[in-house]
């Protein structure tokens, strides 16, 4: 595997980081928290990206994700979300609200890219005032309220 693939990489016992190589727009990095349910720190923007994503998480884990958690409502961390139908979907109120409404790709910025089918992001988010998605025997490291951070808008 060479540094321009996809890659999961162990940062700690049941914790990795998904690392997509710099490829323009709609790449962005995720992270997996495995516990009592496999967590997943938001997703990919396109269908290739997502399945491939996917696999390697069931590889690590044994298991796709039954928990993902959004940190904001774009498209490039939130559209793989329709390959996880049976996930459960946590999001600060904020990200819940976006994501109601249609995310408008600015044609103008976006090059061209290949979808798949990966519709809209599920706007069936859950808001929660505590989610625990540490790895089993970690400790407890309290709750980090507030608002999701975001990119500039």
């Amino acid at each position: 595997m060479t540094n321009d693939e996809p890659r999961l990489e162990r940062v700690a016992d049941g914790v990795w980081a998904y690392v997509q190589p710099d490829g323009g727009w709609m790449v962005n990095n995720m992270g997996v928290i495995a516990g009592d349910v496999v967590t997943s720190v938001d997703l990919t923007s396109t269908e290739r990206r997502t399945r491939a994503y996917l696999a390697a998480v069931a590889d690590a884990t044994g298991r796709e994700p039954q928990r993902v958690v959004f940190t904001h409502s774009h498209p490039d961390h939130c559209n793989g979300a329709s390959l996880v139908p049976e996930a459960e979907i946590i999001a600060h109120r904020s990200v819940a609200d976006d994501l109601q409404r249609p995310h408008r790709l600015a044609p103008h910025i976006f090059e061209p890219f290949e979808q798949g089918d990966t519709p809209r992001a599920r706007a069936d988010a859950r808001v929660r005032r505590r989610c625990d998605a540490r790895p089993r025997g970690a400790a407890d490291r309290g709750a980090a309220p507030g608002h999701p951070g975001t990119h500039a808008r």
